[in-house]
C-alpha cells in the first residue's frame, strides 16, 4: 500500500480540490483546525456554549474519498461542515476519530469501517443518509445528542465497548439489524420518527432505552438482551416486535405505553416488570416464557391481552385507581400456575388465554385468589 502523508490531503482539502484516494496509508494527523478555510456562523444550543462550541464552524467543500485505507494519525474534524459527500468506506481509523459538533449535508459512507480509538460524533447532525453497514468500533463509539435527519443503517456493526446514542434524533428509517452491542448501549430519551430496526441484534451488556420515543414502528425480533433491558418510561405509538426475544437480565417496562406490542415466544429468564404500563390495543404474550416474576401491577389493559400458551410461575396484575371493574376473564392454560393472588388492573375488554373458558365477574380492589 503507497503512503500517503497528511499534510498532501490536507493541501487538497485547503484548496476546494476532491480528495479521492483508495487502499493508501495515511500517515500523520488529519487536523483541520490548522487550515485556512472558510467559516459559517452556526446557531448553538446552551449546551453547547457551555462544552465550548464555535459559533463559527469550518466549511470544507471538498469531495472526500478515502476507501479501504488505513489511517494512522488522529482525525481533527471537529465543528465541521461537509457540503459534499464523505466516504470512508472499508477504512481502518487507528488513531482517534473527532467529528464532534459536525454537520454532514450530503451522504456519508462509513461502511465496513474500523473505529480502533474512540470515534466522537456527538452532537453531530447527518442530513442525508448515513451508512455504518457492517463497522466495528473497537473504543467508545459516542453520537450522543446526534440528529440523523435521512437514513442511518448501523446493520450488522459491532460495537466493542459503550455505544452512547442517548438524546439523540432519528427523522428516517433507523436500521440496527444483526448489531452487537458488546458494551453498554445507551439510547436515553432517543427519538425514532421512522421505522427503528433492531431485529436479531445481540445486547451483551446493560441496554437503556429509558424515555425513548417511537413514533412509527419498532423491531426487535427476535433479539437477545444478555444483561438488564431497561425500556421504562418508553412510549410505543405503534407497532413494536419483540417476538422471539430472549431476556436473559432483568427486563424492566414500568410506565410505558404500547399500542400494539408483540411479546410472541419471548423468554423472560429474570424479573419482568411491565408495573404502570398502559396497554391501548392488543398486548400479545402468547407462548411467552416467564422464568421468574411477571409484574403488570397497576397496568392498564384497554385492549386485548393475550396470554395463549404462555407459561409462567408467578403473574401479578393488580387493580390500579380505575373505577371501572367491567372485566371478562378467560381461565388460563393448564400449563400454567398463576401466584395465589392476582388481579386485574383495567381491562376494558378481555383476557385471552387457551383455553376458551370464561369466567366474568365484577371484582373488587382485592381481586380474584385462585
Amino acid at each position: 500500500m503507497r503512503v500517503v502523508p497528511a499534510q498532501e490531503i490536507l493541501d487538497k482539502i485547503e484548496r476546494g480540490e476532491p480528495v479521492e484516494y483508495d487502499h493508501v496509508i495515511v500517515k500523520g494527523d488529519l487536523d483541520l483546525g490548522k487550515l485556512d478555510l472558510p467559516k459559517r456562523r452556526v446557531k448553538r444550543t446552551p449546551d453547547e456554549i457551555r462544552w465550548g462550541r464555535s459559533e463559527n464552524s469550518i466549511v470544507v467543500s471538498s469531495l472526500i474519498k478515502l476507501t479501504d485505507s488505513t489511517i494512522n494519525g488522529i482525525m481533527y474534524f471537529n465543528n465541521t461542515i461537509f457540503d459534499n459527500i464523505i466516504n470512508f468506506g472499508g477504512s481502518s481509523f487507528n488513531g482517534d476519530a473527532y467529528f464532534r459538533g459536525s454537520s454532514f449535508g450530503s451522504y456519508a459512507y462509513f461502511n465496513d469501517s474500523s473505529f480502533n480509538g474512540t470515534a466522537f460524533f456527538l452532537k453531530s447532525s447527518f442530513n442525508r443518509y448515513a451508512k455504518f453497514w457492517n463497522s466495528s468500533f473497537n473504543g467508545y463509539a459516542n453520537f450522543w445528542n446526534s440528529s440523523f435527519n435521512g437514513g442511518v443503517y448501523f446493520g450488522g456493526s459491532t460495537f466493542y465497548l459503550t455505544a452512547n446514542f442517548g438524546e439523540s434524533s432519528f427523522k428516517g428509517y433507523s436500521n440496527f439489524t444483526r448489531s452487537s452491542f458488546n458494551g453498554y448501549s445507551n439510547f436515553t430519551r432517543s427519538s425514532f420518527h421512522s421505522a427503528a430496526v433492531f431485529n436479531e441484534s445481540h445486547f451483551y451488556g446493560n441496554a437503556d432505552f429509558p424515555r425513548a420515543y417511537f413514533a412509527d414502528n419498532a423491531d426487535f425480533r427476535p433479539s437477545t438482551f444478555y444483561s438488564t433491558a431497561n425500556f421504562r418510561d418508553s412510549n410505543f405509538t405503534c407497532d413494536v416486535g419483540f417476538n422471539g426475544s430472549s431476556f436473559n437480565g432483568q427486563a424492566f417496562f414500568m410506565d410505558s405505553t404500547f399500542n400494539i406490542s408483540h411479546f410472541y415466544s419471548s423468554t423472560f429468564n429474570q424479573l419482568a416488570s411491565f408495573n404502570n404500563a398502559r396497554f391501548d390495543r392488543i398486548a400479545d404474550f402468547n407462548s411467552a416464557q416467564f422464568k421468574d416474576d411477571a409484574r403488570f401491577e397497576g397496568a392498564n389493559f384497554d385492549g386485548t391481552l393475550y396470554l395463549k400458551w404462555a407459561k409462567y410461575d408467578r403473574l401479578y396484575i393488580r387493580w390500579g385507581k380505575s373505577k371501572s371493574w367491567n372485566t371478562t376473564i378467560l381461565h388460563t392454560s393448564p400449563f400454567l400456575r398463576t401466584s395465589r393472588s392476582w388481579a386485574i388492573s383495567k381491562i376494558t375488554t378481555h383476557f385471552i388465554t387457551s383455553t376458551g373458558c370464561c369466567i366474568a365477574s365484577k371484582i373488587g380492589a382485592s381481586g380474584i385468589t385462585s
